[in-house]
């Protein structure tokens, strides 16, 4: 922040320094440091009796900022609600209108609707309502809007029907936006006014007659009000004012969610050529959403030409090299019947010609995903043998090897078609699945195990999108394929896994059929599969009395092979499938039945597991904790040792129940003071491992998760400040990182035998190692899988090219 204070817009000198201080902070920690230790500052001068309205409103300001300036942690509201009564007496008190407009300002941003001060902002409201001055009528208006709440209806109910008449268009426009805003509490508040939001809508003021018209949709079912809108859109204007415009706007818009009559579609058609010959996209694409409103018939009685106004209108945009006109030609030619466009009625013959067609056909290999699927959207309607044929031409096209990032292309792309063709029907839909990725899969032995992720998602979200009906048949083929024995790749064993565990519950399949088949896979699946399909079967144990003992023999078979993660993985689903009850407990606690939901669960309930086993002894010295430590790290792992006192450092993340709130008001800001034990930091480590062991994501080291794809937020001694420093400064510009084979003490014994350096080694979770006299620090996190993922940072390109090969060897 290199402006001066008077140049840069700050409330007062405190605010612009905090801001200087947030702005030029190394890291984002140590910018909400600044934050933290504002928020602090604030709440001890707030419990000054004399301080002034204008102190006031510079802290709030202050507070406000923070509440908004936090990156890596979280400032919760509880946090500020020490400073809320100052706000409403700021807002109550303040003579200058600026000034109460802060106080609203920070009550509508802090204050919760249940909030027990509410009864005085409900006074303070009532007061400004009632009083004679536009400014203050028009701040307590715009805090109705902003946060409303049942209570302060009585109070302002009947002063808000005198305002709807006031001279001022501004108050009589806020007027309307906060009866609808307390509509939402009472229902039938905005009924008693229909007749004078009928005179609004008439309004010699744009902004007033266009709010108006925006409310009218919250009123239900009235005939009266859909007739004016009609009328109204019927005598609008040209578009060449500015406030025409934007009145039509509104217009169109209500009459999409309240209906249009078929008497309008000249209106519309002639709308429709003056915009496009303006060149008014906007209003274009909105006047063509209209054409969706109006019956077949009513095109019957209208001139041929004013039928295909629309597309004669558009034509040239299909030409653009400009995507966003590309895609307004699209979503303008799919509100239009085909059969008044594309020449599949004799009566009406094709408007575009042959070169345009040509052009047409083009969009569906476009780069632009939107444009890809609008374009087989519309064709589809038109004829979906064509979208038939193009999608056979690209299997047929399919080579015989293909890269990673191309087949993933490649199947993205066939995969929205297939989501157009058969979006309702989940039958056929997961049959042209089944029989895309088996085709795909096949392309590529050296990718032929590799997870196309982005296409386990994008499945998975289609069918989750769903109706319920679609969800039930198109997960039922999937696994009835799965049970038959059917041949699947790697990817769609994970979806059909993450199927398993969502819908098992829900299918007319045997339980112990999806089991036997899952089971039956995992000795021939890459590690990541395995994963995927051993949580699963987890879930779908659940269903079952008792797990049949071929399924325990595969999975007990695989555990004395695989490494040790999925070894790991291996023995909790053996242990918890035995006992039932622990198991459904585990998964009623889980937000959703997916696969995700059912991990996260079983995660939270290791944590507690082994927060519930006894730790293990402290050192006796705490000179074990020396920044210098043995290159062995036999100390450091130790995973429950006492730490030393942190220094005053603010925790990242809240744990306090909301239910305690009472409690922390006795104590100046709990949530931000609270200290952070060793229990917290081993927890916090152990959360983080195991969070990154579960990625089912491949990287480009070897398919293993990221395990150190977040900086440690936890900063326990100064060598440790000083390492985080020299990270910081160095910047991702000098990074590397890869997987080392092997542990971390035979990584470090790697780095002994560079020349020239000196080593430091900081014993943690995530170990960190820096180099000396040159500037090279690395993390280091080892996995279970007897590997070491390492990330390194060095200024010197020269070492850090011998450190990777040291580390590649």
């Amino acid at each position: 922040m290199d402006v001066p204070f008077i140049s840069s817009g700050a409330s007062s000198r405190r605010h612009f320094s905090l801001v200087r201080n947030v702005e030029n902070a190394q890291s984002g920690q140590h910018a909400d440091e600044y934050i933290f230790a504002e928020v602090r500052s604030i709440r001890s001068q707030f419990n000054d009796p004399g301080l002034s309205l204008r102190s006031c409103k510079e802290l709030l300001i202050v507070l406000l900022y923070c509440y908004n300036a936090v990156t890596t942690s979280t400032l919760k509201q509880e946090a500020l609600y020490f400073a809320i009564p100052h706000a409403i007496n700021l807002a109550e008190a303040a003579s200058n209108a600026k000034d109460k407009w802060i106080g609203y300002l920070f009550c509508s941003e802090i204050m919760p609707p249940n909030h027990e001060l509410q009864l005085m902002l409900v006074n303070t409201l009532r007061k400004d309502l009632e009083g004679s001055s536009p400014t203050r009528i028009c701040l307590a208006l715009d805090n109705l809007i902003a946060s409303s709440t049942e209570d302060v209806i009585p109070a302002v109910q009947a002063r808000l029907q005198d305002l709807l008449v006031h001279y001022s268009p501004h108050i009589r426009r806020r007027a309307l936006l906060a009866y609808r805003a307390l509509s939402r509490h009472d229902t039938d508040l905005i009924k008693r006014i229909i007749p004078t939001v009928m005179k609004r809508m008439k309004d010699r003021d744009p902004s007033v007659s266009g709010s108006a018209i925006a409310i009218s949709t919250s009123i239900p079912d009235n005939r009266d009000i859909q007739k004016l809108i009609n009328e109204l859109f019927s005598s609008a204007s040209t578009i060449g004012h500015p406030e025409s415009r934007y009145w039509l706007l509104t217009i169109i818009r209500t009459l999409r969610n309240l209906g249009m009559n078929d008497t309008s579609l000249p209106n519309v058609i002639r709308l429709i050529r003056s915009a496009s010959t303006s060149k008014d996209y906007g209003l274009l694409r909105e006047a063509a959403l209209l054409l969706r409103e109006i019956r077949k018939e009513a095109f019957l009685n209208i001139a041929m030409s004013s039928r295909r106004a629309l597309v004669e209108s558009i034509r040239e945009m299909l030409v653009s090299r400009e995507p966003n006109e590309q895609y307004l030609f699209l979503s303008c030619l799919d509100c239009v019947d085909p059969m008044w466009w594309a020449g599949t009625s004799p009566e009406c013959p094709a408007v575009l010609e042959e070169w345009e067609v040509e052009r047409f056909m083009q969009l569906l290999d476009s780069a632009d995903p939107l444009i890809r699927q609008k374009a087989v959207k519309v064709l589809n309607n038109v004829d979906p043998d064509v979208i038939l044929a193009y999608y056979a031409q690209s299997l047929q096209a399919l080579p015989a090897e293909m890269p990673y990032n191309n087949k993933m292309e490649f199947t993205w792309r066939l995969l929205e078609v297939l989501q157009v063709q058969f979006g309702g029907d989940g039958e056929r839909y997961a049959c042209q699945v089944l029989e895309l990725f088996r085709r795909v899969e096949s392309v590529g032995p050296s990718d032929s195990q590799r997870v196309l992720d982005a296409a386990v998602e994008k499945v998975l979200s289609f069918i989750r999108d769903g109706i319920s009906m679609f969800q039930i048949a198109s997960s039922t083929v999937f696994l009835a394929r799965l049970a038959e024995g059917e041949d699947m790749g790697p990817t769609m064993m994970v979806i059909v896994a993450a199927l398993g565990c969502e819908y098992c519950g829900q299918l007319s399949l045997p339980p112990k059929d999806l089991l036997s088949a899952l089971s039956s896979r995992l000795a021939s699946s890459a590690a990541s599969v395995q994963d995927a399909c051993l949580l699963s079967m987890l879930r779908i144990s659940a269903e079952c009395e008792a797990v049949p003992e071929g399924v325990k023999l595969a999975v007990s078979g695989l555990a004395e092979t695989a490494r040790r993660y999925i070894r790991h993985r291996c023995e909790q689903f053996l242990k918890l499938s035995a006992q039932r009850d622990v198991l459904m407990s585990i998964l009623h606690s889980a937000r959703s039945p997916t696969l995700p939901h059912v991990l996260q669960a079983l995660m939270q309930q290791s944590s507690k597991s082994s927060l519930a086993s006894p730790p293990l002894s402290p050192r006796k010295s705490s000179a074990s904790l020396s920044p210098i430590a043995s290159p062995s790290l036999g100390a450091s792992k130790l995973r429950y040792d006492a730490y030393e006192r942190p220094t005053s450092i603010p925790r990242l993340r809240d744990r306090q129940p909301s239910s305690t709130r009472s409690e922390s008001t006795s104590n100046p800001l709990p949530a931000l003071l609270k200290t952070v034990t060793a229990g917290d930091l081993a927890l916090a480590a152990q959360e983080f491992e195991m969070m990154s062991l579960s990625s089912l994501q491949p990287t480009d080291h070897g398919a293993r998760p990221d395990l150190i794809a977040f900086d440690t937020p936890f900063i326990s001694d100064p060598s440790s400040a000083d390492f985080e420093i020299t990270w910081n400064t160095l910047g991702p510009s000098t990074s590397a990182q890869g997987w080392f084979e092997g542990s971390v003490d035979v990584l470090l014994d790697r780095l002994k035998t560079l020349e020239g350096s000196e080593m430091k080694v900081i014993p943690a979770d995530e170990v960190k190692v820096s180099l000396k006299p040159s500037e090279a620090v690395l993390r280091l996190r080892a996995n279970e899988d007897d590997g070491c993922l390492w990330r390194l940072r060095c200024g010197d390109a020269q070492l850090r090219i011998r450190i990777k090969r040291a580390l590649a060897e």
